[in-house]
């Protein structure tokens, strides 16, 4: 069975056009148990293609049935993987597959378009989600560099969830700001904080007075600044960490001015 997604209403710019409807994302998955209900909806909200199968035969022939122009992305549970890969990996119209649900050291060496292994399907999710906000940015990059999350061979387990979690902030580091999630940002806190009039005092002084040295300062003694912050990192809440990116490079900066600093000479 198959479900085609179509364009949201709210997917309509000429940029997330132009952006996200270079490829084709097919999900292979049977098994809907265990999965979060908001899976779909993310990949839903964020790709103009978007075609979920539960049966390896009808995907199978869907993939072969498709021009070779097409760009195929792949996500694939890993149960149904030796099944699948095998026999549409060479076809030119797949140009990446990605693997979820692998707990194991499982190889997958002799097929070059497994890009991303993961155990779990979340890291995926934020991946593609944070990589295309990247993409709007520079649409020079390939759709190779677009589905790169590690530098190994897999993303596995727990070191799979660190590996992932520093590529995460890497991409963030890169991105460039921009005045309308600056906005977007400010919007939000002072309305969370709405009721809050000493917190709101602050939050204006803070977008008045902000100097790029001065974020350790406002990390230590907001709440409104490390609070949501950290929120954002724990969940791993893709869209407010970009809006706090400019802050985390801020961040990042004064830590390795702070360790240049502390360089201590050898003399031998």
């Amino acid at each position: 069975m198959a479900t085609n997604v179509l364009p949201n209403d709210k997917s309509n710019s000429n940029n997330h056009v132009q952006c996200f409807d270079l490829f084709h994302l097919i999900w292979l998955d049977d098994d809907d148990s265990g999965k979060d209900e908001n899976d779909e909806y993310m990949l839903r909200s964020t790709l103009i293609k978007f075609t979920k199968y539960q049966d390896v035969i009808s995907c199978r022939q869907y993939i072969e049935n498709l021009s070779a122009n097409n760009r195929l992305v792949l996500l694939i549970s890993n149960h149904l993987s030796n099944e699948i890969i095998p026999t549409i990996h060479k076809l030119q119209q797949v140009s990446l597959i990605c693997v979820y649900g692998v707990t194991n050291e499982q190889s997958f060496e002799q097929f070059s378009k497994v890009k991303i292994i993961v155990a779990k399907l979340k890291y995926f999710i934020s991946t593609i989600r944070l990589n295309f906000r990247m993409y709007q940015q520079d649409q020079r990059s390939s759709l190779n560099n677009m589905f790169t999350i590690s530098t190994g061979n897999s993303t596995l387990e727990v070191k799979g969830e660190f590996v992932f979690f520093q590529t995460l902030i890497d991409c963030l580091l890169k991105m460039k700001p921009n005045k309308r999630d600056e906005n977007e940002l400010r919007s939000y806190l002072e309305k969370k904080y709405e009721n809050n009039t000493k917190t709101l005092k602050f939050i204006r002084t803070f977008y008045d007075t902000y100097s790029p040295d001065e974020i350790f300062d406002w990390y230590t003694t907001q709440p409104f600044v490390y609070d949501i912050m950290n929120t954002a990192l724990r969940q791993q809440d893709i869209h407010m960490m970009v809006l706090w990116r400019s802050f985390f490079f801020d961040m990042y900066h004064q830590l390795r001015e702070l360790q240049l600093q502390d360089q201590i000479e050898v003399y031998l």
